[in-house]
């Protein structure tokens, strides 16, 4: 008697995780994710948020240059940036890469010059700069080296006496 109320238990909690899987895969597939080529006549952006078809974007926006290699990838949800964001030069270097949340940079946003060396090195989160954050000239000397805890920064940071190195 004992092994029959068992079974029953186990033979609900199969089909209750069952249903609950089958909900969750059906849910995955209400949003359909879309590659689009940035050109795409039907692809707008409204106030910082782009729609397709008049449906908010949940894929990847691609650009190309003329001879048809690949300019820049970013990937977006609900209309705004979400997830990785990749841009190149023409040569095919690398040229920027970050992650963003809801729009904002959140995690690692790191920047190249044409010839592949390191530009800036950044980390974000929520939108704001935390932790170290570097950017170096062309001949490789440091522009910037500080770091952020809290709301101060330590260290070089590029600005001298209410001058801005980042605009020579």
């Amino acid at each position: 008697m004992v092994s029959m109320v068992l079974l029953g238990q186990l033979r609900n909690k199969f089909l209750f995780g069952l249903l609950g899987v089958l909900a969750f895969a059906c849910a995955d597939r209400e949003i359909e994710w879309i590659d689009v080529d940035s050109s795409n006549k039907n692809l707008k952006k409204e106030k910082g948020t782009y729609f397709l078809f008049d449906k908010m974007l949940n894929g990847r926006i691609i650009a190309y240059f003329e001879n048809g290699d690949t300019a820049s990838i970013g990937e977006y949800a609900n209309g705004v940036k979400n997830g990785l964001t990749q841009k190149w030069y023409e040569s095919g270097q690398l040229k920027f890469e970050g992650n963003y949340v809801d729009g904002i940079y959140s995690g690692t946003v790191a920047e190249w010059y044409p010839d592949g060396q390191r530009y800036s090195l950044f980390n974000y989160e929520a939108g704001k700069e935390v932790g170290r954050q570097q950017a170096w000239q062309e001949n490789g000397k440091f522009k910037a080296n500080y770091e952020v805890i809290g709301d101060r920064k330590y260290g070089l940071t590029g600005i001298k006496n209410c001058s801005n190195d980042w605009e020579e």
